[in-house]
C-alpha cells in the first residue's frame, strides 16, 4: 500500500487514506497562513498555541495530523491535549527542558490524511 495523492488543489479528496489538507504557516507576530490547501484560517490562541480551521471538514475527528516546526533554535511541534474536531484542530509549538515551554515558531509545517 503507498501514498495517494489523489483529489486536486481545489478541493478535498473523498475518499479514506489520502492527504485532506496541508499548509504552511508563520505563528509569530500575527499568525497567518502563507500556504495550503483545504484550511480556511488560523487562529492564535496564545503563545505557541493555534487552532487550524477546516474549509471544508473532515467527516469525523478520527484523522492523522503531522508536522513539523522550524527556523527556532529548539522547536517542537505537538498535538495539544489531541484537540481534533470534524471542522478543527490544536497544536502547540515549543521547546523542551525539564518542561514544555510554548514558543510562537516562524515555520509550522501539517499535513492532515484521512
Amino acid at each position: 500500500m503507498g501514498l495517494s495523492l489523489k483529489g486536486s488543489f481545489t478541493s478535498p479528496p473523498v475518499t479514506q487514506w489520502q492527504i485532506r489538507a496541508w499548509a504552511l504557516a508563520d505563528g509569530t507576530g500575527t499568525a497567518h497562513i502563507d500556504a495550503s490547501n483545504n484550511f480556511s484560517s488560523l487562529n492564535d490562541l496564545g503563545t505557541g498555541n493555534y487552532r487550524f480551521n477546516f474549509s471544508t471538514n473532515m467527516p469525523d475527528s478520527n484523522y492523522v495530523i503531522t508536522g513539523s516546526t522550524g527556523r527556532n533554535a529548539t522547536p517542537h511541534f505537538s498535538l495539544q491535549g489531541n484537540a481534533r474536531s470534524a471542522s478543527s484542530f490544536d497544536i502547540a509549538t515549543g521547546t523542551w527542558g525539564t518542561a514544555f515551554g510554548a514558543v510562537n515558531n516562524d515555520s509550522i509545517m501539517l499535513i492532515v490524511c484521512k
